[in-house]
């Protein structure tokens, strides 16, 4: 492994002639060790998962969807005009300065050489998405102007460097980025063992987006997202790449058989291309996206989930038979399909030496951003076992579930159990026969119970997004567990059969797996403690905390803290949101509740929205997102307001860990920014909105 080699005079000085009829074009070249593709297969730098990851370019503003492999980018960079390595400066909100030599392509460039449509406004948006959900948002104006600056020193009064580009960079100081491989969480720190260079501070990889300053002072760091997978120019694209009857026909047959036999059919589906594309798009966890076995790149919907939620499979158990073109077939265990989720990295592409792990079975719909005529089955190697990679045509789907976890009826199936509790939402009544309806949540234990798991019944009937403990009451007693430990992945199901049969001994509902409890008759879901205003006790010294609301296109007014937390329940949100994966619940009033209280005579929606903290940190939040919401990129499917957050987790916020009544990280207030997916412009301390100019 090479150690921060930087070679930047050598690499600026390197110049690449392409003669083209009579035009001769000189490109500067950037620093080939910073590339990915430049290292061995073997090597840390060139493994697949970073040669072979992936930046979608889609959006209204593209001529077409473009997915574009990382050593595909390096290729652009090194042998195109779109390549650039420069020096960018970078500081933190906490005032932390540091500068690097960053290897990439220029946004703008690339986009323009990918398809971007001509005569696009400077205002159209720009989205640059992180695969944890992470989003900056800019206008293409912005990125092309290159209005952005490099200065050598904290505080220099004048740039070393003007009109440094917005760059998608795949190096730092000659260093290929590096960041989580295969299955690894986005929170997982990189070592010197898997290339961390601490000098180039090279994290963020493969690919990042960098931003240079627009003053010394400009908090430009959270605006340099890590991990990018996907720049949206304009409106999303639509979700499916087929359209009329290639689109609207039945494609794909679905079929469950009971009991193992061809004959025992429990139901049959017909799916179309338009079907299996709109289930990919509904949510990350449906989505499947990757090279396979003959080298192409597919685009289509994750297998397990596909079989699961739109066959109504249910628990896998059995095998899975694939018809393929030409009449010949291809049959599979179900546990291949469903060991996809917690087996990840053994589930393998190998592309031109390189391995790449976490590739899902699945059924493609689009083959190098083309639509095809029939939908493919993917089949991904497992290692250790016997399947081998596959890429075919499939016609149908034949799920065979073996002896099933709830074969034959229940004779406790109208027995039930209640749930209620300040932990949920509503009071729930669960039946034998709902639970084992579940598909979702149908789970079952070494020792031969088999039911539902708890935490996925709860959250199925209402869980909090505070609730705390969980106490299930059983006739000879009681038992509980936090709901962070259901979390956590240990195994506490609601068991109704053993070994198949319906429970007699410690039924018909028990607790089994992690711990057993018989004769269920209720579960109690208690909140999390805590207050979530500043209503009593020292909290109330921040109530006349005010925010001072401005600009061209308000009627200038303040409003106290005490103010804010006094609008009423229709205007107030408490709910997760975009931070470390949706972990935290915030409450605050929607800000576009507060503005609409604030515009002048005449104006329906402000033309900006600026915020501006008590350090002087200042962020343009989306006019667009305040009023429509943001879909998030954590939790798919939900759309999260912007709000003015004034307490997390039950406790009010308070302006730093020094305050009086700081406890369990509620600072960065007392009234803070909170905006889904987007976590650099959760301003803090907010003092002041800016409507307009």
């Amino acid at each position: 492994m090479k150690s921060n080699v930087r070679k930047a005079a050598a690499a600026f000085a390197a110049v690449l002639v392409i003669v083209t009829g009579a035009v001769i074009v000189n490109i500067f070249c950037p620093d080939s060790n910073a590339a990915h593709a430049g290292h061995s297969a073997w090597s840390v730098y060139g493994s697949g998962d970073y040669v072979y990851d992936t930046v979608t370019f889609t959006g209204s503003g593209m001529e077409r969807t473009k997915t574009v492999s990382v050593g595909e980018i390096e290729q652009a960079a090194l042998g195109t005009s779109a390549g650039y390595e420069g020096e960018y400066s970078l500081m933190t909100s906490g005032g932390v300065f540091s500068r690097h030599m960053f290897t990439g392509v220029k946004l703008y460039d690339y986009l323009q050489a990918l398809g971007l449509k001509n005569g696009l406004s400077d205002s159209t948006e720009v989205r640059v998405v992180a695969s944890d959900g992470y989003t900056i948002e800019l206008s293409l104006g912005e990125i092309k102007k290159d209005d952005y600056d490099y200065y050598s020193k904290k505080g220099a009064e004048k740039a070393a460097k003007e009109d440094v580009p917005v760059l998608l960079a795949f190096g730092s100081d000659g260093v290929p980025l590096v960041g989580p491989e295969g299955n690894q969480p986005e929170a997982h720190k990189m070592t010197s063992k898997e290339g961390y260079d601490k000098t180039a501070d090279n994290i963020g990889g493969p690919v990042r987006l960098v931003i240079g300053q627009k003053y010394s002072a400009d908090y430009n760091a959270p605006d340099n997202a890590k991990w990018v997978s996907e720049v949206i120019v304009g409106d999303d694209s639509d979700s499916t790449a087929h359209s009329g009857s290639a689109a609207s026909d039945d494609v794909l047959r679905v079929t469950i058989h009971g009991g193992g036999q061809d004959d025992a059919k429990t139901e049959t589906k017909y799916f179309t291309f338009s079907a299996i594309e709109k289930f990919a798009a509904s949510s990350a966890e449906h989505a499947a996206g990757g090279y396979y076995a003959d080298g192409n790149w597919y685009s289509g919907a994750d297998l397990r989930t596909f079989i699961k939620a739109e066959a109504g499979a249910g628990a896998l158990t059995g095998k899975v038979k694939f018809s393929l073109a030409g009449g010949s077939s291809l049959t599979v265990a179900a546990d291949y399909i469903s060991g996809a989720e917690d087996d990840a990295d053994n589930y393998v592409t190998y592309k031109n030496g390189r391995t790449i792990k976490c590739v899902k079975p699945a059924l493609g719909c689009a083959r190098n951003g083309e639509a095809m005529a029939k939908p493919y089955v993917l089949i991904p190697y497992r290692r250790g076992t016997a399947v081998q990679a596959d890429v075919r045509e499939c016609t149908a789907i034949d799920i065979y579930m073996g002896t099933g976890l709830f074969s034959g009826p229940n004779e406790n199936a109208s027995s039930q159990i209640r749930i209620g509790g300040s932990g949920m939402k509503k009071s729930a009544v669960l039946t034998v026969a709902g639970i084992e309806s579940s598909q979702d949540a149908a789970a079952e234990t070494a020792d031969g119970y088999a039911g539902a798991d708890l935490l996925k019944m709860l959250e199925e009937n209402g869980l909090d997004v505070d609730a705390d403990q969980v106490i299930i009451h059983g006739r000879s007693g009681d038992y509980g567990v936090s709901v962070d430990t259901l979390r956590s992945g240990e195994k506490y199901i609601l068991a109704t059969r053993k070994d198949g049969r319906a429970l007699q001994s410690g039924g018909p509902v028990m607790l089994a797996g992690r711990a057993k409890l018989g004769n269920i008759t209720d579960i109690t879901v208690t909140a999390k403690d805590g207050q979530w205003t500043h209503s009593s006790g020292t909290y109330r010294q921040y109530l006349g905390t005010v925010l001072k609301i401005t600009g061209s296109d308000a009627r200038a007014r303040t409003y106290t803290l005490e103010q804010l937390e006094a609008f009423g329940a229709d205007d107030t949100v408490r709910d997760t949101f975009a931070a470390s994966g949706g972990e935290y619940v915030f409450r605050g009033v929607i800000l576009k509740k507060v503005i609409a209280d604030c515009l002048k005579d005449g104006v329906k929606r402000p033309s900006k929205i600026t915020v501006t903290g008590a350090d002087g940190f200042r962020r343009s939040i989306p006019v667009r997102a305040v009023y429509n919401g943001t879909e998030s990129r954590y939790q798919p499917g939900q759309t999260r307001d912007v709000i003015i957050a004034y307490s997390v987790n039950g406790m009010p916020l308070v302006p730093d860990s020094s305050s009086a009544g700081y406890k369990n990280g509620n600072g960065y207030g007392p009234m803070r920014i909170v905006m889904e997916n987007q976590i650099s412009a959760w301003v803090k301390n907010v003092k002041e909105i800016r409507l307009g100019e």
